[in-house]
């Protein structure tokens, strides 16, 4: 990471931290009514899976934990992992937080955007690339970050 971006995020961090805006967590939380963290190693190391009360049930949100659906039904992990059998162990805390496999969101499958399309024309995601640029990788991350909270808020809507 450049130096400006360290600085950057220090100096953002510092500043939401004495604003009272920033709390870090460290294992499992619970967060606030129907929200709970949960440590899904070993991706990178610290790294946390969001599990959110919905009207359909619990829906947890994988973030990098599992980057596709395939990824936790052939039990093998993303190519790029911290460590191998902390990421199998990760799917296993998954699959016990989520009633069904369909409640787990994984990080980057473009599937999950037909699996909880957007509740209108004007939040759908941009197209994705099949072998997009490192920019257009991020933009495309930052899509899918937002379609993972649309479908948070559409499947409250559809129970």
């Amino acid at each position: 990471m450049p130096e400006f971006e360290v600085f950057a995020l220090r100096y953002a961090t510092r500043e939401a931290q004495r604003r009272d805006h920033f709390i870090m967590y460290s294992g499992e939380a619970d967060i606030g009514p129907g929200i709970t963290l949960h440590p899904t190693y070993d991706h990178s190391h610290g790294l946390q899976s969001v599990r959110v009360h919905t009207k359909r049930g619990w829906l947890v949100l994988a973030s990098d934990a599992t980057h596709f659906y395939e990824n936790m039904r052939t039990n093998r992990p993303f190519t790029t992992a911290f460590h191998i059998g902390e990421m199998l162990d990760a799917f296993r805390t998954l699959e016990r937080l989520a009633p069904t496999p369909r409640h787990i969101v994984p990080g980057h499958d473009p599937y999950v955007m037909k699996e909880y399309p957007a509740p209108k024309a004007s939040l759908e995601a941009p197209p994705c690339a099949s072998t997009p640029s490192p920019l257009r990788r991020r933009s495309r991350s930052r899509a899918l970050q937002r379609h993972n909270i649309r479908a948070v808020r559409a499947l409250g809507a559809r129970a």
